[in-house]
């Protein structure tokens, strides 16, 4: 399996202006690899993994998963593609805070061909991210890092070909940023895993780093 981002420029219109955030960036994103995105504020990490997890198009380029042409696809197409193959960690954390954190990583089984398979792995993943205790609180009992962790409990429970992961540490205390790591370190294998990152805690645990700006 493999992503290939060719010549992809990507802007945003600020009134009459128009800011250019990624010029004719090129990669071949491939399975067993773990990339570690870095570059200062406002370099277009967010940018870059919302084009490769098909939630943003680029301005102009294009996108591939394998030999198949994506960015150009009706947004239900693009739909099916995100939930059947792809996890993502997202900074906001992205998770119904009215809902347990039982409730919300089952949402993310839904559908799934082996939904009840999927349903029956919570428990083990949130022991190992050392949520198990939490399982039946609400989202919004839960502190920052609680809900860093639960958000990549979400992303892993479907076993994803491609995980995106928007500054998966910055919430969590040392020793749970540690588990955290391992577990993305140890999940790499037949999968694409790309990681966006301000500190370095990632540095010497990916296979290759993308620098922007």
């Amino acid at each position: 399996m493999k992503i290939v981002l060719d010549n992809i420029y990507k802007s945003y219109k600020k009134g009459a202006q128009e800011i250019p955030v990624l010029k004719g960036f090129s990669k071949v994103l491939n399975s067993n690899m773990m990339y570690l995105v870095k570059g200062p504020s406002g370099a277009g990490k967010t940018t870059l993994l919302s084009i490769v997890g098909l939630l943003d198009s680029p301005t102009s380029g294009q996108v591939f998963i394998d030999d198949d042409r994506v960015d150009h696809l009706k947004e239900r197409d693009l739909c099916t593609i995100r939930r059947e193959r792809f996890g993502f960690v997202f900074q906001d954390y992205g998770l119904l805070e009215n809902l347990t954190v039982y409730e919300n990583i089952s949402l993310a089984c839904q559908e799934l061909p082996n939904m009840d398979e999927c349903i029956q792995q919570i428990e083990d993943i949130l022991t190992k991210l050392n949520l198990g205790h939490r399982i039946h609180h609400k989202v919004s009992e839960l502190s920052g890092g609680e809900k860093q962790r639960t958000s990549f409990a979400r992303a892993m429970i479907k076993n994803p070909d491609i995980l995106i992961c928007d500054e998966p540490l910055s919430n969590i205390d040392e020793n749970n940023a540690k588990n955290v790591a391992q577990i993305l370190l140890e999940a790499k294998k037949d999968r694409i895993i790309i990681v966006s990152c301000h500190t370095r805690d990632l540095d010497t645990l990916c296979d290759e780093q993308i620098v922007l700006g």
